[in-house]
């Protein structure tokens, strides 16, 4: 016989720390950030980690198709319970990483855990055709790098490379209290408009390669980290570092550092690379 609901007692969905579960318990900040999502009649929202249902019990008022996908099968258990009665939910036993999107055009919302957040982003940047927008909540640190500006000390790689495919736009914060268990860092919920189609996509995925690169050494100045980008290439030569610093000065980026230079200034210089 399959197995009954768990019961919603009061301890009974402890937290996976192997998860990073934190479940929010604000009802008005989860209508505020289903409010954030542009929904239309029809839309399909693909929720990830429901937990206890608190975005989900707003979303499925909507006149939407809702598929949330959870791994924890506690929880999967008591959502299906929970929500038996919404024709227009389904909830999904697995792994968001390893999801593959079922149609274009959906609209994504989740609370995601700091160990899930990168990955995730590179997971939804992989099947960019299949959605449009994403409200999704981060951890604060994770959030300030994405919405980082130049010669900022958040400004990185992922800043420039989320850029390659959405628009990025902060929503607000959320104080650690409004979780449960207690965070030790503030969130920030944000949204993420898919650009039709990602900046420079014929040159993907060496371009991401080379802005890896310039940051993997942030207190060496631009001109070092090139030299050893181009030694990974095996370009060799007593003369690259003279070529190197010409690129550069050329386009007024002596003794810069990667944090200076903006998503279209990188380009510039990597197609000037190319050409050495």
């Amino acid at each position: 016989m399959p197995k009954s609901p768990p019961r919603m007692q009061k301890d009974f969905f402890y937290p996976k720390k192997s998860l990073g579960q934190s479940f929010l318990k604000s009802k008005k900040i989860a209508e505020r950030l289903v409010s954030a999502l542009p929904l239309e009649k029809g839309d399909l929202v693909l929720e990830i980690g429901p937990g206890k249902g608190i975005l989900t019990e707003f979303l499925v008022k909507y006149p939407v198709r809702v598929i949330g996908i959870e791994i924890d099968t506690r929880l999967v258990l008591f959502l299906r319970e929970r929500f038996k009665d919404f024709p227009n939910l389904i909830i999904i036993q697995g792994d968001i990483l390893k999801y593959d999107f079922p149609e274009e055009g959906m609209k994504i919302i989740g609370n995601i855990p700091f160990s899930l957040s990168s990955p995730l982003l590179f997971h939804l940047f992989a099947h960019w055709p299949k959605w449009q927008v994403a409200v999704l909540t981060f951890q604060r640190e994770f959030s300030r790098r994405l919405l980082a500006e130049p010669k900022s000390k958040e400004y990185s790689a992922l800043t420039l490379i989320s850029s390659l495919y959405v628009e990025k736009e902060r929503l607000f914060s959320i104080p650690r209290r409004f979780f449960k268990p207690e965070p030790k860092v503030e969130s920030e919920s944000i949204i993420l408009y898919r650009r039709e189609k990602p900046l420079f996509l014929e040159e993907h995925p060496e371009f991401i390669n080379f802005l890896k690169a310039v940051f993997a050494h942030r207190r060496k100045t631009l001109l070092n980290n090139l030299v050893e980008y181009l030694h990974r290439q095996g370009k060799e030569g007593a003369s690259l570092r003279l070529e190197l610093k010409k690129v550069l000065e050329e386009r007024g980026f002596s003794d810069c550092r990667a944090e200076d230079l903006r998503l279209e200034e990188f380009k510039e210089v990597y197609d000037a690379l190319k050409r050495l």
